[in-house]
């Protein structure tokens, strides 16, 4: 009977009216109007430096047209999307729940369900995938706590690190195998811990320098005419290398490189919004200091490339599993960072980078609005979490909810307490009152 407990039914449902549960601290059913309002101005805070920092990596920062074509537009309409969602939850909240007589779990599911299909054709066509992997990383996530917490699961010791290594191979092997696979911001991020060697023609390149280098072997002098002063043939793995200089150097520029990088980016992701609130908090910035993620690129670019370097020279061959091997023990790097977003969000890009490939190929088979409907699904199973169970919900994406809302989720999430105390118990009730007693804390003090 227990365990029938702890997996407990989704269609929930308590007889307190909406103004209790959803928004005791307004006088009426404005929450669609205020969240709306809120969620739009805090995503210009957030996508404006998140933007940025793409511009950067992709060298478009300098151009005035960019800015003024590109950049603010999609910031924008990204953060009236945001705004769009919000206004339509919280105004379909507060009217299912008149309409039923009584606040259910079809707020937190069917309602953000309807929401995400129609503020989905608020954004541009080209960030609807962006933000389907942006949705579903966090609701693989939120799906795997869950399970931990039922003990369904058990937890993986260093999975997001692996997680990340499998991933950077998935994207290094179909990059050298099928670039076309790999979207903009994949070839951008590929490019810079790569180099040159991440071009579209770089198989082109290495069958050139190949052949140019085989040239001085069929037309060179043999025995006394021999001058070995000046005649050095290269190994054949120098020969499949596209740098320039030795692979020491090689390494060494992509240290530099990724270090600069990701200080760079680092930098703007934590300066920008605190300089656009017009507050510096000095503790947040110590504690997110940009020293450790730049490090973090550093090796990662280092040690993918001095890994492609010497499997070059074992293996003698450039058939994509170099790439693929290199990507994955440099990805092991990201142990220093041991973000779950950036693990995830990695991960999404290579599956849905794998999904290209099976539909390529004629393995799978796109279903019409596939895109919006993952977005919607993944969306509704994240709102109902934010409701039943925000402990199984990724610290960092409660924390944006609770920004977007005007930091009035902390408020919901104390006065639906009780009725979250009474449809838990078991594992799950604990891993709650853990939450409650530490994350809740810390969450409405931010």
């Amino acid at each position: 009977m227990e365990e029938v407990s702890v997996v407990h039914s989704a269609v929930k449902h308590c007889e307190r009216p909406c103004s209790e549960v959803l928004h005791p601290f307004l006088p009426g059913c404005t929450y669609g109007v205020m969240f709306g309002k809120s969620g739009f101005v805090s995503s210009l805070q957030i996508y404006a430096p998140t933007l940025l920092a793409s511009a950067l990596l992709s060298g478009r920062i300098t151009s005035a047209r960019f800015w003024v074509t590109k950049l603010i537009p999609s910031v924008v309409r990204s953060s009236a999307m945001i705004g769009t969602f919000g206004f339509i939850w919280g105004d379909l909240a507060c009217r299912l729940s008149k309409l039923s007589g009584r606040h259910t779990s079809l707020n937190y599911a069917l309602v953000p369900f309807v929401a995400s299909v129609v503020s989905l054709l608020v954004e541009q066509q080209k960030r609807r995938s962006e933000m389907t992997v942006f949705v579903w990383n966090n609701a693989l996530d939120c799906a795997y706590r869950m399970l931990v917490s039922r003990k369904l699961l058990p937890p993986v010791k260093h999975g997001l690190t692996l997680l990340f290594a499998v991933g950077m191979a998935a994207l290094h092997y179909f990059q050298k195998r099928d670039q076309s696979l790999l979207g903009s911001s994949e070839c951008t991020f590929m490019s810079a811990i790569v180099g040159r060697e991440g071009h579209p023609d770089a198989f082109d390149k290495i069958v050139l320098r190949r052949s140019a280098a085989v040239a001085p072997l069929l037309s060179s002098p043999t025995g006394d005419e021999r001058d070995e002063e000046s005649y050095e043939p290269k190994p054949k793995h120098r020969r499949l290398c596209l740098h320039e200089g030795s692979c020491v150097s090689y390494c060494a520029a992509g240290a530099a490189r990724g270090a600069v990088i990701g200080f760079s980016v680092k930098c703007i992701l934590v300066l920008a919004p605190m300089l656009m609130s017009g507050r510096i908090d000095t503790v947040k910035l110590m504690r997110k200091s940009p020293a450790k993620f730049a490090a973090f690129l550093a090796l990662l670019s280092a040690g993918t490339r001095g890994t492609q370097c010497w499997l070059r020279s074992v293996r003698e061959v450039e058939d994509g599993w170099n790439q693929a091997l290199s990507g994955f023990f440099g990805g092991l790097s990201f142990a220093l960072c041991g973000s779950v977003e950036i693990s995830m969000y990695l991960v999404s890009k290579a599956a849905d980078v794998v999904y290209k490939f099976l539909k390529q190929k004629g393995f799978v088979t796109p279903i019409p609005g596939g895109q919006t409907l993952m977005f919607a699904t993944g969306t509704s199973l994240l709102f109902w979490a934010m409701f039943w169970e925000p402990h199984n919900l990724r610290p960092s994406y409660i924390t944006y909810l609770n920004t977007a809302s005007s930091k009035t989720l902390c408020k919901l999430l104390q006065a639906s307490h009780e009725v979250r105390m009474e449809h838990m118990s078991g594992p799950n009730l604990r891993r709650y009152l853990k939450w409650f007693d530490r994350g809740f804390r810390k969450l409405s003090s931010s």
